[in-house]
């Protein structure tokens, strides 16, 4: 199990956030369109994902608060699925690119629920 909460691990899975969250703050506007529309405040919902996904990506690298951030991490995932990505399904122009996100998001939200539960195992060990 320690394999699993290892360095390397956290590493891989954080800075794959670190690329996504800097990458909506410079594309904002491509990731627009993807902001439901009864969510007001448009943009800046996008520039707050980014952030969170910098900050939550250095935490986990940090290791300071990492079972929090994965716990964090994983309910915000499966809140974008919920509101973003399975309405997006009902849209013939982001019907394909949604349910690979579904996917990917429902499976990174999954990564993080691990970590999170080796994290507290290995807490009580």
């Amino acid at each position: 199990m320690k394999i699993i909460t290892s360095k390397p691990v956290r590493l891989i899975y954080a800075i794959f956030f670190a690329i996504l969250g800097i990458n909506h703050i410079i594309n904002a506007g491509t990731y627009l369109h993807y902001v439901p529309s009864f969510m007001p405040g448009g943009i800046i919902w996008v520039f707050l994902i980014g952030t969170f996904l910098i900050v939550a990506s250095l935490s986990i690298i940090l290791n300071k608060y990492t079972k929090a951030t994965c716990l964090a991490l994983s309910l915000v995932l499966l809140l974008i699925v919920f509101t973003v990505h399975i309405p997006g399904l009902f849209n013939p122009d982001f019907m394909k690119i949604s349910m690979i996100n579904v996917l990917k998001d429902t499976g990174l939200a999954g990564g993080g629920l691990i970590i999170a539960g080796v994290i507290s195992a290995s807490e009580v060990e």
